[in-house]
Formats: C-alpha cells, structure tokens, sequence
C-alpha cells in the first residue's frame, strides 16, 4: 500500500514539476522516506475505504475471573486446556494470532480484518516520522533508490533515484530486504554513511534523519481557478490543506477544484477539520449510527466558502473522500464530477495487538449531512465523465477531461 502511495506522489511531482505548489506546514516540510513506526497503544477509529480514523486511548483489560459470558468462558478454558496439553511445545503470539483472525472473518465484514503490516499503515496515517527522504524497493540488481524527495536530506546528501544501496555505516544490505534499511535507521542516531552503486561507480554519503512530513496535498492556480489535490487524509493533511486554500485566497480565485481521485480516505479528525475551513458552524458535516443511536456532527467553521467549488471523484475515492464531497454538495451545493465512488460507509476501530499487528472493528455506519446512506453505491456525480484515453496514456490538464469539465462549470 504505502509503495503505490509513495508512486503516486512521484508521479505527482512528474507531472506538475513546474507549477505545482506544496502545502507546507509552519514547521520544516521534508517529502517522504519509507520509515517504519511501531505503534503499540493507540487506537484509531478506522472506516472510509482505506480508513476513516480519529486518534483515541483505549483501556481494554479485563478480568477473568469475573467474566459471566459462557461463551467467552468456555473458550478461554479451552485455549487453557489445548495449552497445557498439547503433546508439543507452540508458538502462544502465533496461535493467538491466528485465532483473532479466525474470529475477524468469521464476522462476513469485508472491513472488518487483521492488519498483518500495522507499521506500513500506521505511517501513511501518522503522516510525519523521523528518516533520510529516500524510498526504496527491492529488485533483482538489489535495493534500489526508487525516490528521493525535494530538500529532504538525502536529497541535500546527494543521493539520487536509480542508485542501488550497498551498505549503511558499514553494514552490508546488498542481499537483504529492503525493509530492513529503515529499521536500521530507525534504531540508531546517525548520522549514516550510505554507501550506493550508480554507473558502476561506488559513493558513499554522510546523511543525518530528520522530521519528514508526508505531503499529502498540492495546490496551483488554473486560469484563475484555484486546484487543490488531496492524496490521503493523514494526521499532518489538515494543516497543509489550510495553508494551501489560505495562499489560494491570498490570489482570490474564482472558484476552487479538489480532487480527490484515487484518495481511499484517513483519520476523521482530518476530514472533519478540512471541512470545517469551509462551511460554517451551523451545517452538517456527518451523522453516524450505531444501534439505534444517532450522533450528528456540526462543523467547527466560522463561515461557508463563498465561491463555487467542484469535487473530482473517481471509483478510488472512498470513505473521507466520499465525506467531504458529500457534506460540500449538501451543505454547499457544490457540484461532483467524475465516475461514482467506491461506496464505504461503515466506521472502524484499529486495535494494536502486537509488535506489528493490529485488528479492525467495524462499530458503526455513517450518512451524509441529508441523510443518506452511501455504502456499496457509492456517491453519484453531478456530471458523470470519465477518464479519456489520451489522459491515461499521457497526463496533463489539457487532456484531463475531468477537470476540464470542473473548470468549466466554475467559469460559469
């Protein structure tokens, strides 16, 4: 998952190399490295698609002795049993894992589930972690440097993409996983000496880790209409879509576009907060339903955006995606275009139960500011278009159909 996330974003950067701006927070914005984080006592409310989350702290211990489930009772003295007397010694973590598992899918959720790679997930939502800016894969040359992104400091190091990486601080990882290189980094201080093959040449840099901030949104100005692309809700999106939408008013466009095409969604707190800056206090941003109970969330902002704004959506926008677009066309009357969306509307909890595991929940559904439920359908543009050929073959804004359409309907 974070290897397609960290491709789309390189091709981002290819496409719109010239006029394309990053959000950049207050504090030193570097672009990503994959860096792997452990995170082993939050839960996260999980439910739009890729995720719909709200950071949370949850107690979760229980007493045994006064369990009155004969359910759970029994099998707790039959796990007891089979562990006492099992002929053979086994590997407890595993047989529990495997048993949660057992009892995830046993449920028929599609989105209910165990989450095998817990720290891949947790640092595309954490959206900021410490590292070098370099993400890397392996192929069978070895590990090869698949990014390095603007001012991080590899960059400044002088590594370059194409570079295949032999060793770090003298220890070989030639013919190691390259998942291995940012556990290495992770664990030890630095700076590091990285040692790299490029043209059959060997060179080796001096790199320090440092505070990488994920970018997850990107913004510029289309004949006077301004463009905000969002690639995932994480915890450090808010804070770059304000600082994007404030440098877009600063131009006073006429309108704005956000696309959210291919973006399968994040943290709740991210998207309720990024709607916030653009409707006022009094609208509805979502409702939620659990069991007979219904909670109805209003938005924190102080004023609805006063232009005309255009949503692009895809069948890869899922969950925060479909919110936000759903709470800007019903409070706002702000159009969509595009194909229809994945269709989540369910909420989850993730739960950490291990080193690297953790286990989703789904807990309860959520509906759109008037009321419906969009889940298995999807979200239906105003203006049903899709992709042209032309664009999928070679991307750029003249053949982008979609946003053509987008910009037109703001012109009017």
């Amino acid at each position: 998952m974070i290897k397609k996330f960290l491709e789309k974003i390189a091709l981002k950067k290819g496409l719109f190399a010239k006029n394309v701006k990053k959000a950049k927070p207050e504090y030193t914005l570097y672009d990503v490295i994959a860096l792997f984080i452990v995170s082993t006592s939050i839960t996260i409310l999980f439910g739009f698609g890729m995720g719909y989350f709200q950071r949370v702290n949850v107690e979760n211990k229980i007493n045994v002795d006064k369990l009155d489930n004969e359910y759970l009772e029994k099998f707790i003295n039959n796990y007891l049993y089979i562990r006492e007397n099992y002929y053979m010694d086994f590997n407890e973590s595993e047989v529990l894992d495997s048993a949660m598992k057992a009892i995830l899918e046993s449920l028929g959720d599609p989105n209910t589930s165990y989450i095998d790679n817990a720290s891949s997930f947790n640092l595309q939502l954490n959206g900021q972690f410490v590292g070098l800016g370099i993400a890397m894969n392996n192929y069978k040359e070895g590990i090869i440097i698949t990014g390095v992104f603007d001012d991080s400091p590899a960059d400044r190091a002088g590594i370059r993409p194409g570079d295949i990486l032999i060793s770090v601080n003298g220890i070989d990882f030639s013919d190691k996983s390259s998942a291995e290189v940012p556990k290495y980094i992770s664990a030890n201080r630095g700076p590091f000496r990285v040692k790299i093959i490029r043209n059959e040449l060997e060179k080796e840099f001096l790199v320090n880790k440092e505070n990488i901030v994920i970018p997850s949104v990107e913004y510029r100005i289309i004949n006077n209409v301004g463009y905000i692309g969002i690639d995932i809700f994480s915890k450090t999106t808010p804070q770059q879509f304000k600082l994007a939408l404030n440098e877009l008013k600063k131009e006073n466009v006429n309108g704005l576009v956000i696309d959210l095409r291919g973006n399968a969604g994040g943290h709740l707190s991210s998207a309720y907060d990024m709607i916030s800056n653009l409707l006022d206090k009094d609208k509805v941003v979502y409702i939620t339903e659990a069991k007979g109970k219904i909670e109805t969330f209003y938005s924190k902002g102080r004023e609805d955006y006063g232009k005309p704004i255009v949503i692009l959506v895809d069948q890869g926008s899922a969950s925060a995606s479909e919110l936000m677009a759903a709470a800007l066309r019903d409070n706002l009357g702000s159009l969509v275009v595009g194909t229809t969306t994945y269709g989540k509307g369910t909420v989850q909890e993730v739960h950490s139960v291990g080193e690297n595991t953790s286990y989703r929940i789904t807990i309860k559904k959520w509906l759109t500011p008037n009321g419906e439920w969009i889940h298995n359908e999807g979200l239906t543009p105003n203006h049903i278009i899709n992709y042209s050929p032309e664009h999928l073959l070679n991307p750029k804004d003249e053949n982008d159909v979609q946003l053509q359409k987008a910009l037109e309907l703001i012109k009017r």
